[in-house]
Formats: structure tokens, sequence, C-alpha cells
């Protein structure tokens, strides 16, 4: 593990690179050695941002943002707590007479 705040040499790099890539890609006369960089330059940014957020939000604490067990839709038991309680304050006490 690295010391907090101490930058990446190999992502550094990376981006160093990409951003020559992007100059060549749009300064290179069409049809030369360096055409390639027009179709690796994009995906090769987009990559480098996708790894950046990752770190960043691991960084950050942000976990993989989706708790164990619960899946999309389904409700944790906290949260059906909350809106039992969101229910009751406003004088709903069930879903169906709170809906018509």
């Amino acid at each position: 593990m690295t010391k907090p705040g101490a930058r990446l040499l190999w992502l550094d790099l990376a981006r160093g690179l990409a951003v020559i890539s992007m100059v060549i890609a749009h300064t290179a006369p069409w049809g030369g050695v360096f055409v390639g960089t027009e179709y690796l330059t994009a995906p090769w940014f987009v990559m480098l941002v996708g790894i950046s957020l990752l770190l960043a939000w691991e960084k950050a604490g942000g976990g993989t943002g989706v708790k164990s067990g619960a899946r999309s839709g389904e409700q944790t038991p906290s949260r059906a707590g909350a809106l039992s309680r969101e229910r009751q304050a406003a004088g709903c006490p069930d879903q169906a007479s709170c809906l018509g």
C-alpha cells in the first residue's frame, strides 16, 4: 500500500502518454506512421478515467457501493423501517391507503 497523498507513477506516466498520443493524433498527417493513435487515444483516455475514478472512490472509503445481500429494488431492513415511519407520520397505516 502506498502512503496517503503519494502519486502513482504508473498512472501519471500513462496519463502523460495519453496526452502525447492525443497531440500526435491531432497533428500527424493522415495515413502516416502514427495513424493508429487516431483509434487508440479515446479508449485509452476512457480506461484511465475509469481507473482514476475507481482509485478515488476507494480512497474516499466508498467501498463497493452495494450492501451485501441486497439486490436492486429490494428493501433492506433499515430502509423498510424508515418507509414505515414515513407512512405513519403522513397518517397512512399501509402503502395501499397512501396511494389511493
